[in-house]
């Protein structure tokens, strides 16, 4: 558990910070904003925090081409169709190995990895356990 501002109402919530979902982040300045519900909340704790991700906590953000196009392999349910997260671990350590052709130096994610065909090659080479 951790305490969280919500940048809504500006109320301190003590939140689940394992649960979290990563929204937005900008490496440059070692920002990111998260989002976090709790049980019998009505809605959603939004804040903000200082401090540096890793690429898989990148990966596992909201708004990124990497989660979205995963999301696709599996047919958005990775309970069924990568049950072992297989395809995941994959993916995680292909961006590791390859870490410069999906950010830039400041650690923010490139526009351009939809058009980039070797991970699009590397995609379609995925196949579940």
């Amino acid at each position: 558990m951790k305490k969280v501002i919500d940048l809504l109402s500006g109320k301190e919530f003590e939140v689940d910070y394992d649960n979290k979902i990563l929204l937005h982040y900008r490496d440059k300045s070692s920002v990111y904003s998260a989002r976090v519900i709790e049980p019998g909340a009505e809605y959603w704790i939004d804040f903000a925090e200082d401090g540096e991700l890793s690429i898989e906590e990148k990966l596992l953000g909201q708004h990124n081409m990497v989660n979205f196009l995963y999301a696709q392999k599996v047919n958005l349910d990775w309970t069924q169709y990568d049950p072992n997260r297989t395809i995941w671990n994959s993916i995680v350590e292909y961006v590791k190995a390859n870490e410069r052709k999906f950010f830039f130096k400041n650690g923010n994610f490139r526009k351009s990895i939809y058009r980039n065909r070797d991970f699009q090659e590397f995609l379609k080479s995925l196949v579940a356990e």
